[in-house]
């Protein structure tokens, strides 16, 4: 049987040819001229390729290993190291690289980190205000840092939130693109404030109003400068504790309620936990609006 048609021979053959031609450089920079090109096109017409609709034929060696899990492509790695590369090379790499992941945050990597087989190099450590000063002191004199579009963008962003009209539109327009609903707590406190105060609050989940940069869940829409404010015990305290264990209930709203105060505004907080007891929720509501209420009823 002829060896292209007996696997096996074929295998072995090609085998052969390897090792004869081992360190064999006669065809070493040479190129077919112009004629043998078009004699080769010629004989192949008609001709399908040996790999056509076919998949997995050749997969490379190195497919799926890294420098971290495989010694081979470590020593590869650390023979490139620090070996300077021409303005052509560099070119070339980038726009082979143009439109791809990075290679730094391949699915490898990611899975190696999940793994625990691979840990950031600065992961635990705790560095000095000093250095820090020193690293901050380093990167504004770096001169692509300086020049980056990117830090242009953080820049202008910060001179621009400074600006309250400025603020206001990108916070309302962000919260408009989340197209954010409101939750199971806040519909049942809608409910109490609707049946008891009708028509004179407005549910501002959408940010439609914003005050001094922020956005109150419910804004007195009847001329009182009063704001109500939901709190997830969560993401507003014990969230927070983690950073700073002496941290309160009392000490989160006086920090939420300084921005509204220096409006002229009165915040009430309810806490997630406060809907535990109905009648008390009842309670703080009708303390906090119910007086003007009956002041305008009477009136």
């Amino acid at each position: 049987m002829p060896a292209a048609k007996d696997p096996k021979r074929y295998e072995e053959l090609q085998r052969m040819l390897a090792q004869r031609n081992k360190g064999n450089k006669y065809h070493f920079g040479k190129h077919h001229s112009e004629d043998a090109k078009r004699k080769m096109a010629l004989a192949r017409i008609g001709k399908p390729s040996y790999n056509k609709g076919k998949h997995g034929l050749h997969v490379g060696w190195n497919k799926g290993l890294t420098k971290e899990t495989d010694e081979r492509v470590k020593k590869i790695s650390l023979a490139h190291k620090g070996r300077p590369k021409s303005e052509e090379q560099k070119r070339n790499l980038s726009i082979a690289k143009k439109g791809k992941p990075n290679p730094k945050c391949s699915e490898t990597k990611k899975r190696l980190f999940a793994d625990g087989k691979l840990v950031a190099p600065n992961k635990g450590k705790k560095f000095s205000l000093e250095w820090r000063k020193k690293l901050s002191e380093t990167r504004k004199q770096d001169k692509y840092i300086a020049s980056s579009k990117i830090n242009l963008q953080k820049i202008d962003s910060k001179k621009n939130w400074q600006n309250p009209i400025y603020r206001e539109k990108v916070i309302r327009n962000s919260r408009k693109a989340m197209t954010i609903k409101p939750n199971k707590p806040e519909k049942f406190i809608d409910s109490i404030i609707q049946t008891n105060f009708p028509n004179e609050w407005h549910l501002n989940v959408h940010g439609d109003t914003v005050l001094n940069g922020k956005v109150p869940d419910w804004i007195n829409c009847n001329g009182q400068k009063k704001v109500i404010l939901f709190n997830g015990i969560y993401w507003h305290l014990w969230k927070q504790q983690k950073e700073n264990p002496e941290l309160t209930k009392e000490m989160v709203e006086e920090r939420e309620r300084k921005s509204y105060n220096e409006l002229g505004f009165d915040v009430l907080h309810i806490w997630e936990d406060d809907i535990k007891d109905i009648e008390q929720v009842k309670q703080k509501i009708d303390e906090f609006i119910g007086a003007n209420h009956e002041c305008q009823k009477t009136s």
